[in-house]
């Protein structure tokens, strides 16, 4: 028979490892959806160059897509990585946090086809909202649950969620500038991940 112990470690992990693989076929997506130019002549350097360069939108909202899911992907990895109780409400949120990543690859083509147009960045503004939601409603269940190990940090870890909340209001600020500026947007969008990701390298909740 397995114990609690044994049951909560293969379950989370079973959670994570289901996360993982979500990740994973999400960035192959993001990856098929860069496709070759059509060159007219395939042994001209400067068409090739040209095609390129025309494709930078392309490229861009690859790498931002890419970055969104990424930040996503570590910091719920850092919070997994220290729960040790399991229930099916964890996995039910998980899910709704995993839901709208997976429309990240149409975002990225969205944006890369239609890179002046206010409506594709309010659209990842969308997917960057309710991503945020879902996760500071993970936080907040795993924290009232107390299913962190003892080491934890819990006060460090209440600050930090609380200061989630930010980036639901970012994400709606960044896709009404797309109405004024579809660079301005993207540009903004590109530094608050940087910046969530340089955030993350630091990540500490143990005491």
């Amino acid at each position: 028979m397995i114990d609690d112990n044994e049951y909560n470690k293969i379950k989370l992990h079973r959670l994570l490892f289901f996360s993982d693989a979500v990740t994973a076929i999400i960035i192959t997506l993001l990856v098929i959806e860069l496709h070759l130019p059509h060159l007219v002549n395939s042994k001209s350097a400067s068409e090739m160059l040209e095609n390129l360069i025309n494709m930078a939108p392309n490229f861009g909202a690859f790498l931002l897509c890419f970055l969104t899911l990424g930040q996503g992907w570590i910091g719920q990895n850092a919070l997994f990585s220290l729960v040790i109780k399991y229930d099916n409400s964890i996995a039910i949120l998980n899910l709704m946090f995993l839901l709208p990543s997976c429309l990240l690859p149409f975002a990225a083509t969205l944006i890369g086809e239609y890179f002046n147009n206010p409506m594709s960045f309010i659209f990842l503004a969308s997917i960057s909202f309710f991503s945020s939601i879902m996760s500071y409603f993970i936080n907040r269940r795993l924290i009232k649950r107390k299913m962190f190990s003892p080491s934890v940090d819990i006060s460090h870890l209440e600050k930090l969620t609380k200061n989630m909340l930010l980036f639901p209001f970012a994400s709606i600020l960044m896709g009404f500038l797309a109405y004024y500026s579809t660079f301005l947007s993207f540009s903004l969008f590109m530094c608050s991940m940087l910046i969530s990701l340089w955030n993350l390298r630091n990540l500490k909740l143990i005491k």
